[in-house]
């Protein structure tokens, strides 16, 4: 079963972007249903029954609307992309949160140039816009390069129509807040740590205002995957939490204010084999001893 949290009206106010309707067309041929989401996942140690039911245009379940089950035994889950931005967080550039466009990613000038002088971003990294605009971001910024280099290279063309269409589909894929508010206290979030939505909100309850906090507090996106999974639904819950309080005016001011993990390396898990490669024991080199 596909089931997909945008509606038709969703997809048909991407118009009249080719691109979004034969998405549409595609998915309805593949029997999607659209405005529908998951309530829940049912089994005995493994998945075997996924429970759809209707959701409104923000993803919250609709209340009295029938459910039905589908026999399953995998779910594959997906509420949009998330820019990689580990290297820009890593050198300090400046980022802002778009959450069309997956979330943090890093502030670039219309050649792609982030904050740090000599750092260019292309495709996804700065935004998740997919293939076409990464096609279009990564030439605009070779080209800038090449300028800055002293050599000659051509302006870019049809840059606002690639951009405007990767936009309007972007924001079809969006991480929806209201799916994250329906998470249950109990649910495990950060698989890492072995953290619950009731252990993360705990933790903002007792003073941590931002992610980098909440790290210091649970040791959330501590593990090998550094918060690549749970990052954006721990983020977002802290966000909803903040705005619950009275931190936050609204759930997009609250994820501006969350702010994002600090960049460290390794930028991914890495075997130790891989960086110390193979020596024996005979290879490390051994000072002759001090004289007496």
């Amino acid at each position: 079963a596909l089931a997909d949290l945008a509606g038709t009206r969703d997809w048909l106010s991407a118009r009249p972007h080719r691109a979004a309707l034969a998405a549409l067309l595609d998915g309805l041929a593949a029997g999607a249903r659209l405005r529908t989401g998951v309530r829940r996942v049912e089994g005995r140690d493994r998945v075997e029954r996924v429970v759809l039911g209707a959701v409104d245009a923000a993803g919250a379940p609709l209340p009295g609307t029938r459910e039905w089950a589908v026999a399953a035994d995998a779910l594959v889950v997906g509420h949009g992309a998330a820019p990689a931005t580990e290297i820009t967080r890593l050198l300090r550039a400046e980022h802002v949160f778009a959450r069309a466009l997956g979330g943090w990613s890093p502030r670039l000038d219309e050649t792609g140039q982030t904050s740090v002088p000599g750092l260019w971003v292309a495709g996804d990294a700065g935004g998740v816009l997919g293939p076409e605009a990464a096609t279009l971001t990564g030439t605009r910024a070779g080209a800038a390069i090449a300028r800055t280099l002293g050599h000659a290279a051509p302006a870019t063309t049809k840059a606002n129509r690639v951009l405007h269409r990767a936009r309007a589909l972007a924001r079809l894929s969006a991480q929806h807040p209201a799916m994250t508010a329906a998470i249950p206290p109990d649910t495990l979030v950060c698989p890492d740590e072995g953290l619950s939505r009731a252990e993360i909100e705990a933790a903002i309850d007792d003073g941590a205002h931002d992610l980098n906090q909440l790290k210091h507090f649970t040791r959330c996106a501590m593990g090998p995957r550094q918060g690549r999974d749970c990052g954006d639904v721990v983020a977002e819950l802290l966000a909803l939490r903040l705005v619950a309080l009275g931190r936050a005016p609204d759930i997009d001011t609250a994820r501006r204010t969350a702010g994002q993990w600090t960049g460290r390396v390794p930028l991914r898990p890495l075997p130790l084999a891989a960086m110390i490669g193979a020596f024996d024991y005979t290879d490390i080199p051994v000072p002759e001893p001090a004289p007496l």
